[in-house]
């Protein structure tokens, strides 16, 4: 019998999750379905090596419907990462009774489709799908205690609320203590600001960058990380960045290792995003660790997140009433709170203790 079934996609979080689980707890009590495809570098599987993963691209087919189903019935608790499949929802709705023994993790997107036209007859069975699976869950955990508030209006679920760090999005300790203290001897007059965080056009760049525009002789420079996401909403924000910031202007568009990418965040001081849902919640969580000034609209769940464990972060929807000195104004209290706060959200040993709450969990 297999205590816990983790079905997971393929994504950049997926190698690490599966390592940490396996690493922390008792690993023949956990075996792991990845379905999607492997071959993106970006998402590589190392731990595919272990005979307790294993890798089902699609669930169209009888061999893998069939090596599926084996273990579904097999484990005594099943935890679905993410929702994002079509034909994993329509087998979970043809199956309603194994929902009783399910826990679904919010990512963030999954959870927003329901904001997403259905025009056409597929997109309208795949949510009439969608909202008989999510009502009927056993358990729902989320990094983010307002998208299970959303779930629960949207879609009338009853399931149990388990709050954890789903994913580990961070680096060592260590390494932000070294680029916090890099970044205190930084003497550059000129103020980096980031805007966004991916090429989705849901960071909604241009509105952000309508509000920067008064400030655009101003000794600054605009960050914008691009590297993946829309490849035409990408192009449209480098001409609209060239066009009226000129050199200010700094789209990022090369995929980074983490590391990397956190040198080049340890650049920005102050950080906008304009999400109208969860959405970025690992950019800002490193920037605060690193010391950042952080905006983000005050009518999402990640607003409440972070005023619930007591960071300081600022709204989006003020910008256009402020000056370019309370924008970038942010004071050394503040920072050294907001650093402390994230250090105990990152760390290894509060993570820990939070799924081993869930996993312990009786049902």
């Amino acid at each position: 019998m297999i205590k816990h079934l983790h079905v997971i996609h393929n994504d950049k979080f997926t190698d690490d999750f599966i390592k940490f689980i396996l690493n922390n707890f008792k690993p023949d009590e956990h075996r792991f379905i990845v379905i999607g495809k492997l071959n993106r570098s970006e998402h590589e599987i190392s731990t595919l090596e272990n005979d307790l993963v294993y890798r089902i691209e699609a669930l169209r087919n009888l061999k893998t419907l069939l090596f599926y189903h084996k273990f579904i019935y097999k484990a005594e608790r099943l935890h679905f990462h993410g929702l994002f499949n079509g034909d994993l929802i329509k087998l979970l709705y043809l199956q309603p009774w194994l929902l009783k023994k399910s826990n679904w993790i919010i990512w963030g997107g999954d959870l927003y489709f329901f904001q997403k036209p259905k025009d056409n007859w597929k997109k309208k069975i795949n949510e009439f799908c969608r909202k008989a699976v999510i009502k009927n869950f056993n358990e729902i955990t989320s990094f983010i205690p307002g998208d299970y508030k959303v779930a629960k209006k949207v879609y009338k679920t009853e399931a149990d609320y388990n709050y954890a760090i789903t994913y580990n999005v961070f680096a060592e300790p260590s390494y932000y203590d070294k680029l916090v203290s890099q970044a205190s001897k930084n003497n550059s007059k000129t103020t980096f600001i980031q805007v966004g965080n991916s090429a989705d056009s849901s960071n909604n760049h241009i509105d952000i960058l309508k509000m920067l525009l008064p400030y655009k002789e101003k000794d600054i420079k605009i960050v914008v990380p691009l590297s993946y996401g829309d490849e035409r909403h990408k192009e449209r924000i480098i001409t609209f960045g060239n066009v009226n910031f000129g050199d200010k202007f700094k789209p990022i568009t090369d995929f980074y290792e983490l590391k990397e990418y956190l040198k080049v965040l340890n650049q920005v001081e102050v950080a906008i995003f304009n999400h109208k849902r969860q959405q970025g919640l690992g950019n800002m969580t490193k920037l605060l660790r690193l010391g950042k000034k952080v905006y983000l609209r005050s009518d999402i769940s990640s607003w409440d997140y972070f005023n619930n464990i007591g960071a300081k972060v600022y709204d989006t929807l003020n910008i256009n009433d402020i000056s370019f000195e309370e924008l970038t104004y942010y004071s050394t209290n503040i920072k050294e709170e907001n650093i402390n706060i994230i250090k105990k959200i990152m760390s290894d040993e509060y993570r820990i203790e939070l799924w081993n709450e869930i996993l312990e969990k009786k049902i």
